[in-house]
């Protein structure tokens, strides 16, 4: 049942004569509102509190890229006071879109440990989703509701698990700005232009991503306000206007100031069905469970549509569909960032639930929608919670043996290719936890991230051709027996000359596995997923 009796101004008690007086939004609240602010201020408080059980109940985290993360912010932070990190590293403050992390934790890293600063990060961006969804639901709709309390179910998903936490903070932001830009759809056009610019340029330097999704959703509902919109065109062609010029000045920062190099201009699609794939965010680390979760909400969901139960905004409801439309257009690799094929579902599903609406009587429909939601929502964080604790052990080991690595160490850290390919395989921040346990303490591991076009931090010329010359999934191949069984034994000399700028070499994997004989090494500890050795001469 399709609606839109509420503007950017009714919905917040504003009409086209003016303020509502009190005694009407009185009126409107008794008639509309389903639950009162102050108890969706409390359950969001609530929400966001379990949601972080996983986060400060662990002492280490299951997510990929985030360590990688961490170690190169402590290297910001402490870089200066210790000389012995500008062998390795240079800072790299450009206007980069791609900061949210490193701001985040560099800021708050002035007070707090980087460790929780971290965590404090993923928090923030649980409540900047869960109120962005709250508020535009609010403003959509014009009452509160438990009905945007859905997006809970989205707070852990694929893209966390992958460690894309710059991009999922900006998706936070965005919730926000595109907000406010509806909020203020009737205001000056000049006000709407300065708050929107200054919203875009935030979001652009939090993630390029993130911006684009922005651009793209705000183009979409000013597109679909033109066409419902009764004034001449030529009244019609300035807002349009006044809507480009706001996403100007990020764009000429992302040309003309931003850092490039040759593979800024890349653009590399993958098959259809990888597309397709992406639409399986929410998927955790049981599918057969998520996907019962699922179908429990589904089938509620398409009951109460039958009984015309569910109501939807259409200019919200033209940007979800825009984005649906657009994750099969959009390639893998954009510019220097990957995985584009898989971003923009989520804020999709954020998008629509935002812009849908659950408007009934019957106490069975909402009860049956408030305990689902809720029992899965309890599921899904023990589930994370399950999977996190049974992967302390694997952590314990490895922190255990780099722990014995001494102060400043050179670590060629070897990983099997593959342990990149699925971000729900348990313990799969072994990929860059020992970055985390090398770099902070003035050593050094290839895999750190630092590059030019995309991180404020950098590796010196000699570590970066050295960063390249031992690949971890190579050392993999070249040195692990299980890897390549028909792989020959001889190692490249020009391999094993890099491997001499190293002290040690550790591998890494989830499973057991059996490293070759080799004059190279010298065994120095043997744990269940790691092994180091000291490197020798041949």
């Amino acid at each position: 049942m399709r609606r839109f009796p509420y503007d950017a101004q009714s919905a917040s008690g504003w009409s086209s004569d003016g303020p509502a007086s009190s005694a009407q939004l009185r009126s409107t609240s008794r008639l509309h509102s389903g639950v009162s602010g102050g108890l969706v201020a409390v359950l969001f408080v609530v929400s966001i509190g379990i949601a972080s059980v996983p986060i400060f109940g662990n002492q280490f985290l299951s997510i990929n890229d985030y360590y990688n993360h961490l170690a190169r912010t402590a290297v910001l932070l402490h870089g200066d006071g210790d000389p012995i990190f500008s062998w390795y590293f240079l800072p790299n403050w450009q206007l980069l879109p791609n900061l949210a992390f490193d701001l985040w934790v560099w800021g708050l890293g002035q007070i707090l440990p980087v460790a929780l600063a971290g965590k404090l990060f993923i928090v923030a961006t649980f409540a900047l989703t869960l109120s962005g969804v709250i508020f535009f639901h609010r403003l959509a709709f014009g009452r509160w509701s438990l009905w945007p309390f859905l997006a809970l179910l989205l707070l852990y998903n694929r893209l966390l698990l992958a460690g894309y936490l710059n991009f999922l903070f900006g998706v936070g932001l965005w919730l926000h700005a595109l907000s406010l830009w509806v909020r203020f759809h009737d205001a000056r056009a000049w006000l709407r232009s300065v708050m929107m610019t200054a919203a875009a340029l935030v979001i652009f330097f939090m993630h390029l991503a993130a911006f684009g999704v922005l651009a793209v959703t705000i183009v979409v509902y000013e597109l679909a306000t033109v066409a419902s919109n009764p004034h001449r065109w030529s009244a019609k062609f300035a807002s349009l206007l006044f809507t480009a010029a706001s996403f100007a000045p990020a764009v000429l920062l992302a040309f003309f100031l931003s850092p490039h190099s040759e593979a800024s201009g890349a653009v590399r699609y993958r098959d259809l069905a990888t597309r397709v794939a992406g639409f399986a965010a929410p998927i955790l680390y049981d599918w057969r469970i998520d996907a019962v979760c699922c179908l429990i909400l589904l089938g509620l969901f398409v009951w109460a549509a039958t009984r015309k139960s569910i109501d939807f905004d259409p200019k919200l409801a033209a940007c979800a569909a825009a984005l649906f439309a657009l994750q099969f257009l959009m390639p893998n690799v954009i510019v220097t960032a990957e995985g584009g094929d898989r971003r923009l579902p989520l804020p999709m599903m954020l998008l629509a639930i935002a812009a849908t609406d659950l408007r009934t009587s019957r106490h069975s429909q909402r009860f049956g929608f408030i305990l689902a939601a809720g029992v899965v929502f309890i599921l899904r964080i023990a589930n994370v919670e399950a999977r996190w604790q049974s992967d302390q052990p694997i952590y314990d080991d490895i922190t255990q043996g780099l722990s014995l690595l001494p102060v400043g160490a050179q670590v060629a850290s070897a990983l099997s290719p593959d342990s990149f390919d699925d971000f729900s395989v348990p313990a799969v921040a072994i990929s860059y936890l020992p970055v985390w346990e090398i770099v902070p303490r003035g050593g050094f591991t290839q895999t750190l991230f630092a590059y030019p076009t995309q991180q404020p931090l950098t590796l010196t010329t000699k570590y970066e051709a050295l960063a390249a010359a031992t690949p971890p999934g190579l050392l993999w191949q070249a040195f692990v027996a299980d890897a390549d069984p028909e792989k020959p034994d001889a190692l490249s000399p020009k391999l094993v000359a890099a491997l001499h700028e190293y002290e040690f070499i550790a591998f890494f994997g989830q499973q057991n596995f059996t490293v070759r004989d080799t004059a190279l090494f010298q065994s120095f500890y043997a744990g269940q997923y790691v092994r180091i050795y000291r490197l020798g001469r041949q």
